[in-house]
């Protein structure tokens, strides 16, 4: 259970960027600041908010300003409140039944609910707004920051959070390996179901069109797609013809659904990092309604299908795209 000093207001002369990580924020007992508490210990939930789906949700999803003020909840991890979260994640929008419609922002939106750190999750859909030109990033304390790998990394440092924590290195090792199969190669499969296949393309552009004047949409679908050709073709995936690309993608799918078994996760009996990684390549998959085969072939997998169900269920709870976009409301 949690116990607070006073915590930061804005305009006072102690600020965030003052603190060094979350010891000097939050005192506790039985656990670490924003580390996970031992498991099974409960929370203790303010009554006005026991009626709240399981899980840890950002204070505030909003496509320009605003805070929602509330508690944080982690599912065994304790409650942390904060009057307005110095994080802000930009994310493109809600999509597929899931908070955000890109497979990085899944991963860290997953990753920082499973640590239990609050943050603002802001709707940013254009990608040149952010430092490195794509989605997700982090205004932490003024401070811009890209790079799932690096931003995770940050804040595992400035909160003491570390989800792989008590790791093997064989397990580390089997995790690398996962992440950078699924980040670095099926995440171009992904790519080019999205963008260049039929299917992928067709929504894509009538999804682009909806957001936009008809001669803007079709136009910036059009530039979008041809510059995704490019960068596919300059990385070797669409060299290949359209049955290779599946086959390769649903290798990939039939590896994992092998080394996973009657595993829940990937390397250990929690989710660790490297599950929140996987888990953001495989649900927009699960999740869309365009038939592409390599979709069609992720969705049959009873195995991949039974742990990207966990993942969404752990980490988001039962909300869907209605409830997130609600929130930005």
């Amino acid at each position: 259970m949690l116990a607070w000093r006073t915590p930061w207001k804005p305009g006072s002369a102690r600020s965030p960027s003052s603190l060094t990580g979350s010891r000097r924020r939050y005192r506790t007992s039985g656990c670490r600041a924003a580390s996970p508490c031992s498991r099974g210990q409960a929370a203790s939930i303010p009554p006005e908010r026991t009626s709240e789906p399981e899980g840890i949700w950002p204070l505030r999803s909003t496509a320009c300003t605003g805070i929602r003020q509330g508690v944080v909840r982690c599912r065994g991890r304790g409650v942390r409140a904060m009057s307005t979260p110095a994080l802000r994640i930009f994310t493109f929008s809600p999509d597929w039944g899931l908070p955000a419609g890109g497979p990085f922002d899944l991963k860290l939106l997953a990753w920082l609910n499973l640590a239990g750190i609050p943050y603002e999750q802001v709707f940013q859909d254009d990608t040149r707004k952010g430092p490195k030109g794509k989605n997700p990033w982090i205004d932490m304390d003024g401070e811009r920051l890209g790079d799932t790998e690096i931003i995770i990394d940050l804040l595992g440092k400035r909160f003491d959070v570390d989800l792989d924590r008590g790791l093997t290195p064989e397990q580390r090792a089997l995790g690398h390996a996962w992440r950078r199969t699924f980040e670095e190669h099926f995440h171009q499969v992904l790519e080019w179901e999205l963008l260049v296949h039929p299917a992928g393309a067709a929504y894509m552009k009538t999804s682009l069109e909806a957001k936009m004047p008809p001669v803007i949409g079709t136009l910036v679908f059009t530039m979008l797609r041809s510059r995704m050709r490019k960068q596919l073709h300059a990385r070797g995936l669409a060299r290949h013809s359209p049955e290779i690309i599946r086959m390769k993608g649903c290798a990939d799918v039939d590896a994992l659904a092998i080394f996973l078994g009657d595993r829940p996760y990937l390397v250990a009996d929690r989710a660790t990092s490297f599950d929140a990684a996987v888990f953001g390549l495989l649900a927009p998959m699960v999740y869309w309604p365009m038939d592409t085969p390599v979709a069609q072939h992720v969705r049959s997998v009873p195995t991949i299908k039974a742990y990207v169900d966990r993942m969404k269920q752990q980490c988001f709870g039962g909300r869907g795209v209605s409830a997130f976009r609600a929130a930005a409301a």
